[in-house]
């Protein structure tokens, strides 16, 4: 029988914690008035930015936020794949839980 007592303790630094950014190199370039976007470099949304995006819902609000945080504009960004788009999605989901 397994107890708390004799389980070997944990080391804190070794689990692995959710990087605070994410550069995803997009599967299809988008392109928009001339510029062309390869990648989205994604990073932790500051207040300003969740409060800005807080109105929309569900996908909607996804490309919102990943437009804002990466800097890729809106129009750009709701032609990005839904594989990128998803991936994005589930890195700046632990921002908002």
């Amino acid at each position: 029988m397994i107890t708390i007592e004799n389980l070997p303790p944990i080391d804190i630094a070794q689990i692995e914690q959710p990087s605070d950014e994410l550069l995803i190199m997009l599967k299809k370039p988008v392109i928009l008035g001339g510029e062309t976007y390869t990648e989205m470099r994604l990073r932790e949304p500051t207040g300003a930015e969740m409060i800005a995006c807080d109105t929309k819902r569900g996908w909607e609000h996804d490309v919102a936020v990943i437009a804002l945080i990466s800097g890729i504009p809106e129009p750009a960004a709701i032609k990005i794949g839904a594989g990128d788009l998803n991936r994005a999605r589930k890195f700046l989901d632990h921002f908002f839980d």
